[in-house]
This record gives structure tokens, sequence and C-alpha cells, in this order.
């Protein structure tokens, strides 16, 4: 940690000029064309309680897109799990090695899930929308990724593609809801803030034999 926060502090002597001269740019910068250009001079203007010169509208914009960031990942993550428990539930002759990914998958989305909402209680708020986005997102993948039966062996991937397709569309075979509640699918309940993810590989279902 020393070695980090000498080296930042380096960085920080090094390129104090450059800071300087942008926070005290006068030339008109727009947000689309230099953005780093642009939050620097917004920094200068609130340094200096320049408020009638911060481009406040492009401001409060970039303030709510950057708050919007940690919710849109909980959907991310959320959504990546449902696909990945999908898939370990459903997929025909899937091998080993992507069975194996898949857990993988689940285990780190459900840390970073959790993680994401330990550092920001004021998500939960936003649950009901991320675990509804999340899975539509999640299981537009699975059907995806079922389609091409990129998981299946090579030899007998073909054979198999032509048994499925018989068997229908793999997006009317899905459920259009989510078949298990938000605490199997994260491994933890995460509207009770008491509660904490113990086992991040912990699958709501018995997985099926290949």
């Amino acid at each position: 940690m020393h070695i980090i926060s000498a080296f930042h502090d380096q960085w920080k002597f090094d390129t104090r000029d450059s800071y300087r001269t942008l926070t005290r740019n006068h030339d008109t910068v727009d947000l689309s064309q230099d953005s780093f250009a642009w939050h620097l001079k917004q920094i200068g203007h609130l340094s200096r309680r320049e408020f009638d010169q911060i481009d406040l509208k492009a401001l409060i914009d970039e303030l709510t897109q950057h708050a919007n960031i940690h919710a849109f990942q909980c959907r991310s993550h959320y959504g990546d799990i449902a696909q990945h428990l999908i898939l370990l539930s459903t997929a025909p002759y899937a091998t080993a090695d992507a069975c194996t990914h898949w857990k993988q998958e689940i285990s780190f989305r459900r840390i970073q899930f959790q993680s994401i909402i330990r550092r920001n209680p004021s998500i939960r708020q936003f649950l009901p929308a991320i675990l509804k986005y999340g899975w539509r997102i999640g299981r537009m993948h699975a059907v995806m990724t079922l389609s091409s039966g990129d998981y299946i062996p090579h030899e007998i991937r073909q054979e198999v593609l032509t048994a499925e397709r018989v068997a229908g569309d793999w997006n009317e075979r899905l459920t259009s809801s989510c078949p298990w509640s938000p605490a199997e699918v994260l491994g933890y309940d995460p509207t009770d803030r008491f509660d904490a993810l113990t086992d991040s590989y912990a699958l709501p279902f018995a997985e099926p034999s290949r």
C-alpha cells in the first residue's frame, strides 16, 4: 500500500501543472468532444465557486449517468447469474469445461453483486427493476447460447442441434418468468441487510447428469 500511495503522490506532483491548466481553461469545451477536459474545467469552476460558469445541464446528466452505473452493474451481474443458472439446469450435453466455467461465472457475479449492494445500500430500492430486467437479459443470452450449441462437444454438436430444433425454439421452451427466487439466484437475500453470501457456488436445483 505504501508503494501505491507513493506512486499516486508522485503522479499528482508530475501532472499538477497540466491539471491546473485544464481547470483554468477559458476555451469552450463540449463534454461530447473532450470529456477529460470538460470534467477538469467543471472542477475548476466549482473549486473557485464560479457557479454561474458551470455547465449545469451537462453536469446533472453526467452525475445522473454516474449514479446509475452501480444499478446497471447489479442488473448486469444478476442477468449473468440467471443466464448461467439456466444453462446449467437446461443445456443438453454440455461439456465439463463449459459447466465449470458457468459455475465460476455464477460465483464471481454473486460476489460482485453483494459487494456493490454493501457499498451502496440505497440500491436496494431499485431491486424490483434490477431483478426484472436482469432476468430478461439473462434469459435472452441463455436462449442465444442454447440455440448456438457452442457448449456441445464438436463431434455430436450437429446431431444434438438437429434434435433440439425438432423439440422447438428455445425462446418458446424456456419459462418467461424466473423459476427461482432472488435469494436462490443470488445465494442470499439482498433485501435483508443482515443476510450474507456464504456459498457462492450453491445452486437452487440438483445439477442434471450429462
